[in-house]
């Protein structure tokens, strides 16, 4: 227990830091053993522990959270494996809305979905990217979600976002959020599609100066990485202006940046490699490339 409290004591000091939100305890990054099917995650002013496996000491876990943040109104927990997933209150009252804030703008999370909260703590990388190279640009958001990419490209100065994605329920969420934040809907859409049935058809819809892919790992019949995400770097230039930006990620341990290079060099041979980001600081990993894996190509310079 004592690797814990360290891991959350010394990460407790980088939530003033923090937009709000903050990943406190990163055990699937194997390098807490015992505790490698435990995450916690910091939602201003609720604390998440989300269980991969049965943990036999939970109520250990739990207490010492408690012990650590006395002034948190809320500590709920998740067994991620459970169908359906459901979130259970150790201290506090579960919210029916919440709010994540980065940067002022404000995304809606749900403790109670059945998959994910909405909002990737993970993704920091990502926004930041975004924030700093979607300025007078037509962005096309592929893999959606609930369109929070969308909500910072348009904050930060991007001429239009087109956002994808085959789920209609994330989509709306990601109205929500635009209209929460302000955000004019004029010269942004919300396109429920099957991305890897509808390549040609997006073409159709014009070309971008930022193209972003945050694809899931696995979506069913609908998308896998190993073998789609090659089709999409074959067609992309179909959907890219003649100067782009991409932002390309990868969220499967199992598949490396070298993935994302080598198809560049199959693919896309005029384009530059100007980055390769990971997970944010507290995202702990044995190895860097087991996490997310953000690579940012351009051939606009």
């Amino acid at each position: 227990m004592q690797i814990l409290i360290n891991e959350l004591t010394k990460n407790k000091e980088l939530i003033e830091k923090s937009n709000n939100t903050i990943r406190l305890f990163h055990g699937r990054g194997k390098c807490f053993i015992g505790f490698e099917q435990v995450i916690i995650d910091f939602y201003d002013p609720y604390i998440l522990v989300d269980c991969y496996q049965p943990i036999k000491n939970l109520k250990d876990i739990l207490a010492t959270v408690d012990n650590l943040f006395p002034n948190i109104q809320g500590i709920f927990y998740r067994f991620r494996k459970d169908k359906p997933i459901r979130c259970q209150s150790f201290k506090g009252d579960i919210p029916e809305k919440h709010f994540a804030i980065w940067n002022g703008l404000k995304f809606e999370i749900d403790f109670c979905s059945n998959q994910n909260v909405g909002y990737f703590l993970d993704a920091e990388n990502i926004r930041l990217l975004i924030q700093e190279n979607a300025k007078n640009k037509d962005v096309l958001n592929l893999f959606a979600y609930t369109c929070s990419l969308s909500v910072i490209a348009k904050s930060y100065g991007a001429k239009s976002v087109c956002n994808v994605d085959m789920n209609k329920g994330v989509l709306k969420i990601g109205q929500r959020s635009h209209a929460i934040n302000n955000i004019e809907s004029s010269n942004t859409s919300f396109l429920s599609y099957n991305i890897m049935r509808s390549l040609r058809g997006l073409e159709n819809k014009g070309k971008w100066d930022l193209i972003i892919v945050d694809p899931p790992s696995f979506q069913g019949k609908s998308f896998n990485l190993n073998k789609d995400y090659e089709t999409i770097i074959k067609n992309i230039s179909n959907l890219a202006k003649e100067k782009c930006d991409l932002v390309l990620c990868i969220n499967s341990p199992f598949v490396k940046s070298d993935f994302i290079i080598n198809l560049k060099e199959k693919y896309l041979p005029n384009y530059r490699l100007s980055s390769i980001f990971y997970s944010p600081e507290t995202f702990i990993e044995l190895n860097k490339e087991d996490g997310v894996k953000i690579i940012h190509l351009s051939n606009s310079k």
